[in-house]
């Protein structure tokens, strides 16, 4: 800290009382308490990449809390990964849920471990909950927590959906994928180039459920629609002077839109 007079610490999980003692001793041990204003936890234990679909990214968790051969300590560090991500979420939120559960396996489990963490919490003064107010305590969200056994076809067959089709078939992750051109009279070279889809791709958003067969028909009214505007556009140029310039530029706008 001899760079910066005053330190602000983020952090994207709260401390546990281990590491915050740990981080407290090495603090005094260099004579630099008084430089930390303050520490901020951020709650930042999971991805949103739309509005109403969030992943804590952890792939290996169904493993952890499935496979036999586990040991208690994987299957409790998989436990705490999960309850720190959802608090993240709930925390994020800024209400308090009420929370449902399968009875009997891991999704109990985690319910009952959930609720002591949000008790835990909210018996400090300054916690995530007074902070940043969200919805009135009279309209708490439902969280229902269900094993992933309750429901595995969706883990090895998507629906014949827009998103299932390009997550299965064109690798998509994390809102982003990647597709490689190969040249007809050269196959030895080869292009890549990745696209975005997401909140703010109008066709991502209207068409993502919507069964390929029906998203092949829309692909077709969009391309002849973006002709059409095209044409319009091509025609009213021939003929514009600077006057109509700024239409013009609404009109493109428009288009790319």
């Amino acid at each position: 800290m001899g760079t910066y007079d005053i330190a602000h610490l983020n952090f994207c999980l709260p401390l546990s009382n281990h590491f915050m003692q740990e981080l407290a001793s090495g603090l005094t041990k260099n004579n630099c308490m008084g430089r930390l204003a303050k520490l901020y936890d951020q709650n930042l234990a999971f991805v949103s990449l739309e509005k109403d679909l969030f992943s804590l990214m952890l792939p290996k968790s169904y493993v952890a809390l499935n496979d036999p051969s586990s040991k208690d300590s994987e299957i409790e560090k998989a436990i705490n990964d999960i309850i720190e991500g959802l608090f993240c979420v709930i925390a994020t939120w800024g209400a308090v849920p009420v929370i449902r559960c399968q009875r009997g396996g891991a999704a109990e489990h985690v319910a009952r471990a959930l609720d002591g963490y949000v008790r835990k919490h909210l018996e400090q003064r300054n916690n995530a909950f007074t902070q940043n107010r969200g919805p009135s305590s009279f309209n708490r969200p439902l969280l229902v927590l269900f094993d992933r056994n309750f429901d595995l076809t969706p883990q090895i067959q998507h629906a014949w959906s827009y998103h299932g089709m390009v997550h299965d078939v064109l690798g998509l992750k994390l809102g982003r994928t990647s597709i490689t051109n190969t040249e007809p009279n050269s196959p030895s070279s080869s292009s890549k180039k990745s696209y975005d889809v997401g909140p703010g791709d109008f066709f991502w958003e209207e068409n993502g459920r919507k069964p390929f067969p029906k998203v092949a028909e829309e692909v077709e009214e969009q391309l002849n629609k973006y002709k059409g505007d095209m044409a319009a556009i091509n025609a009213h140029t021939a003929g514009a002077d600077l006057e109509e310039d700024d239409q013009l530029q609404a009109n493109t706008k428009s288009l790319m839109n």
